[in-house]
């Protein structure tokens, strides 16, 4: 009975002292493997951020081309812009000898015939004179006058935008998580 006993004791023992070693063994596992989660959660964050910074750059990008083409949709099918971009023209101008204004040939007649108008909203347009220019858009124009050139073409206007817009957005890395 005391063998039993010794050996029971014995057996006891070790089961215990077994338990602990593996519960030690587990619990720095265990732990090692928080740490990677920690590790890989943190990642994820920084990576959503990085995404949300490029998407907003990128969407940036898509809204102003999206407007530049709904921008030129309208300059082609109102020609009355052209006349707002020729009064600011003339008022930068200011009562220059000649006028001269390159403009798009869709626009070229519509100009004559409003020129000839007796509006007084439209007298300085009697000071210009207009020549049709196939590498113009509508809406779009360039100026010439004793003292220099003015060029007033929608794809000008547009790249003078982008060039503003563009170094306020977000920059990010080339290789995302990289």
């Amino acid at each position: 009975m005391i063998q039993e006993s010794a050996y029971a004791e014995a057996y006891r023992l070790g089961l215990d002292e077994g338990k602990k070693t593996a519960f030690e063994k587990a619990s720095t596992e265990i732990e090692q493997r928080l740490g990677e989660l920690d590790q890989l959660l943190a990642t994820i964050r920084n990576l959503k951020t990085e995404l949300i910074g490029h998407n907003e750059s990128s969407l940036i990008g898509l809204m102003f081309q999206m407007a530049s083409r709904l921008a030129m949709t309208e300059l082609d099918q109102n020609n009355q812009a052209v006349v707002e971009v020729l009064r600011q023209a003339v008022h930068l101008a200011q009562d220059e000898e000649r006028i001269h204004v390159q403009v798009a040939p869709s626009q070229f007649e519509f100009l004559e015939e409003i020129k000839k108008q007796t509006s007084r909203e439209l007298d300085f347009l009697k000071v210009m004179t207009f020549d049709p220019r196939p590498g113009i858009r509508s809406g779009g124009c360039v100026i010439e006058t004793n003292y220099g050139e003015i060029d007033a073409r929608v794809e000008q206007r547009l790249e003078q935008l982008w060039a503003a817009i563009s170094p306020t957005l977000p920059r990010v890395k080339n290789v995302i998580g990289g």
